[in-house]
């Protein structure tokens, strides 16, 4: 017989043991990696919900500062830089998650104190900058803030359910106020020239010359941007802080996008116009400004020379006296010099783009029924993207853009007050026996080639074309206050966005 040797018994324990310790291990091991990543999970959640909300109230900072149907919520934008004795160079929008919760960032180690704004180095209110990692400590002495009135647009506001937004500031951008310090240059803020100079945004136009969209300093001697036709530049800052200590900070710089200033009653932009007009007293335009502001201007605008020439042309020569404003009789006048933006495809892309994201309504097909067109005390934003007939018993107010083709026909009586661009196919047909009156301005513009291809974004546009049909009768009366009024709803563009280091 055989037997072990007494040295090898208990080997099979200790070899069980010591694999139930590493089986303990590897299971203590899994259940600790699964504990991190749950955490890390959990925190980078946290991190989005606070990203997103801080972008949230960034949104409604940039809403309310256009004007639009409901004005109530609507804030004043600043007119002043921030400054120690104007309380309208910041602007303060807070929003609570309930009641009773104290949100004052204008007020030193408060919990949702503002601990960015010495960084943004606004000469009028005496802050020491601290580093870009370092959060300040003191706030600025006298009479420098505004809270908004109403508070937060959020519906859930002063509840447990508001979005963790606590407080939006809105603020003009001079010279050396927000990253990149020196607008136009990489320059360190400390040698910035001109560094309390405030910043423009420039359109197409801006005298001296600038790129589209692009922020400089306001050029010396002026007291505003508009004076060197650009546009104010506005920070808009947000804060949010979720009840588990996660925490955002992001920043918007917008400036407002205007609506170009039609330089005719009718504009017909593009070369070799098609226009076939009545050969009766049935189309009557007027140059004069009813607003009484722009004075009086062309009955009828031409791309350039040539089809200036062309659009004379085609004007019966006994009815040229009723095409009435500034240029002569007939008032046709080349007005490429004033189109700007207008006088490209990409430039009214550009435009088409902007007044989409601003409308009140888009009908996506063609001929839609549209039930309301605005009213003078509710003016709508109407986009096409199809063609479309506005007849006569439709009336309304507001600014209507139609890509594809617009016919104004049917019978009865009816006006129109605000803006009417054909945009897209360029084309405009009158028809029916109708009275149409449009009071406003009136613009035809043509995206593609004579194969429907779309034009490059730096050409000139299409060939645009009016043609009268039918026994109507229609009037145009140039008015720049439907201008002014809408580019005041259209919404603020995003010339930059990042999020703040701590």
């Amino acid at each position: 017989m055989i037997r072990k040797s007494n040295r090898e018994r208990g080997m099979a324990l200790i070899l069980v043991l010591f694999a139930l310790m590493l089986l303990t291990a590897v299971g203590l091991g899994m259940m600790y990696m699964t504990t991190t990543e749950t955490g890390i999970d959990a925190n980078f959640r946290s991190e989005q919900q606070a990203y997103y909300a801080s972008k949230a109230g960034l949104e409604e900072g940039r809403e309310r500062l256009r004007k639009y149907t409901s004005p109530a919520t609507a804030i004043p934008p600043p007119t002043v830089m921030p400054s120690t004795t104007n309380a309208g160079g910041v602007i303060y929008i807070i929003n609570p998650a309930s009641a009773s919760e104290s949100i004052t960032p204008w007020v030193a180690g408060s919990t949702y104190f503002d601990d960015e704004l010495c960084h943004e180095n606004y000469s009028g209110l005496g802050l020491s900058q601290t580093a870009l990692t370092v959060p300040c400590t003191t706030a600025p002495t006298g009479t420098w803030y505004t809270v908004a009135n109403p508070q937060s647009t959020d519906p859930y506001t002063a509840t447990a359910a508001s979005i963790p937004y606590k407080w939006v500031r809105i603020t003009l951008k001079q010279v050396g106020s927000t990253a990149p310090y020196c607008a136009n240059s990489s320059t360190p803020q400390s040698t910035c020239p001109s560094a309390s100079r405030q910043v423009c945004a420039a359109l197409n136009g801006a005298s001296p010359a600038v790129p589209q969209y692009y922020e400089t300093p306001m050029p010396a001697g002026t007291t505003t941007c508009e004076q060197s036709n650009m546009r104010e530049v506005y920070v808009i800052t947000s804060l949010s802080k979720l009840s588990n200590g996660s925490r955002k900070m992001t920043q918007y710089e917008v400036s407002p996008i205007t609506l170009p200033p039609l330089p005719a009653a009718i504009t017909m932009d593009g070369a070799a116009p098609n226009f076939n007009p009545p050969h009766s007293n049935a189309l009557v335009i007027n140059g004069a400004d009813a607003c009484g502001v722009a004075g009086t201007m062309p009955a009828m605008g031409g791309f350039d020379a040539t089809s200036t020439s062309t659009l004379i042309a085609d004007i019966p020569s006994t009815k040229t006296g009723l095409y009435q404003g500034a240029g002569g009789t007939p008032s046709v006048v080349n007005v490429n010099s004033t189109l700007g933006m207008l006088s490209t495809v990409g430039g009214l892309q550009n435009l088409v783009t902007n007044i989409d994201t601003s409308a009140d309504q888009i009908y996506n097909t063609n001929n839609p029924t549209i039930s309301n067109l605005g009213t003078t005390s509710a003016p709508l934003i109407t986009v096409v993207n199809g063609d479309y007939t506005l007849n006569p018993t439709s009336g309304g107010a507001g600014l209507l853009l139609v890509t594809g083709a617009l016919t104004i026909g049917g019978s009865g009586n009816s006006t129109f007050n605000g803006i009417v661009l054909v945009i897209g196919k360029g084309q405009l047909l009158s028809n029916g026996n109708g009275t149409s009156t449009i009071n406003g301005g009136l613009f035809v513009a043509n995206l593609y080639d004579s194969s429907n291809a779309l034009l490059p974004s730096s050409s000139a546009p299409g060939v645009p074309s009016f043609t009268w049909n039918g026994a109507g009768n229609m009037t145009l009366n140039y008015d720049s206050c439907w201008m002014t009024n809408f580019s005041q709803r259209i919404a603020l563009r995003v010339m930059a966005s990042h999020e703040e280091v701590y």
